[in-house]
């Protein structure tokens, strides 16, 4: 294999490492953002554990 190769690959290599740290940054981020929602649906349904339109009665 020719060093120009070799370049080539490594550089290939090290901007798909690079993506993958993206990546994985960005869905860290989705997952701990879709458990904050989660966790604050389930604390609005402790505060008011009645469904809309059905409260007092109705």
């Amino acid at each position: 294999m020719e060093a120009s190769e070799e370049h080539s690959i490594m550089m290939m290599l090290r901007h798909l490492s690079e993506n993958l740290e993206e990546f994985d940054m960005k869905f860290g981020r989705l997952a701990v953002n879709a458990q904050v929602t989660g966790e604050c649906k389930l604390l609005m349904i402790r505060a008011n554990p009645a469904p809309l339109g059905l409260q007092n009665g109705d």
